[in-house]
């Protein structure tokens, strides 16, 4: 199947790969806040609203990064330089959990995006990755998949954002006492970063990528060895 380019068809793509719904597997992590909550780091609307933006931050200057290379070299339908890409994320995201999110969420988009789209370039992707033992992560699927989708790289950003804020708040709804009106509240306020956060990054080489979160990192170590857990991570 061709893809078209079409203002009205461009708007339904965003809209179906920014639903909340969308059968990835986000659903079983909460990307830290289920031990923030436990510890006390997360208590109400305001200080959930600030683990966002930090978490938000922390997303931009490395899964962003990669995002935006996967995209380029995707475009130049390089195999070699998107696997050196998953080896270079896969050594700097810190914590078995976190590569195991990463891995399992960029295995199940693959998944369902060939299921919607035949994609050639996909499809070798994850040969080459099986073939060299490489575990492949959901930044540079979702790289691959935006620019196979003819969207830009902006917007491949943008939904990548959207999607980390979006397994929090739903995380939230499970785990404290906040309702829906208020998650829609602190997802409309942290969307405003966005455009911020990609002109910062959008000249970054991944050589330059951090990801400098202390106590966030801690909170994803603590959830290894807690004693009640609802996700994964």
């Amino acid at each position: 199947m061709k893809i078209v380019k079409n203002n009205l068809y461009h708007l339904l793509q965003l809209c179906q790969f920014s639903d909340s719904a969308i059968p990835i597997g986000s659903f079983a992590f909460s990307n830290g806040l289920e031990s923030a909550i436990q510890l006390n780091v997360v208590t109400d609307e305001v200080s959930l609203k600030h683990f966002i933006l930090v978490a938000l931050k922390q997303s931009s200057y490395l899964d962003g990064v990669y995002v935006n290379h996967a995209y380029r070299q995707a475009k130049r339908a390089d195999l070699d330089g998107l696997l050196a890409l998953d080896k270079s994320y896969n050594s700097k995201r810190v914590g078995k959990e976190l590569q195991l999110m990463s891995s399992r969420i960029g295995n199940k988009l693959a998944s369902l995006f060939l299921h919607m789209h035949d994609s050639m370039l996909l499809r070798d992707y994850l040969a080459l990755a099986k073939k060299q033992g490489v575990a492949v992560s959901h930044p540079i699927v979702h790289g691959i998949i935006f620019n196979e989708l003819a969207l830009s790289e902006q917007e491949a950003f943008a939904i990548y954002q959207y999607g980390s804020a979006s397994m929090i708040l739903s995380a939230a709804v499970r785990l404290m006492r906040i309702d829906h009106y208020q998650t829609q509240r602190v997802l409309f306020e942290v969307n405003q970063t966005v455009d911020g956060y990609y002109d910062k990054v959008k000249s970054m080489d991944t050589i330059e990528t951090h990801s400098f979160a202390p106590v966030f990192d801690c909170l994803i170590s603590h959830h290894v060895d807690a004693h009640v857990r609802m996700f994964m991570n």
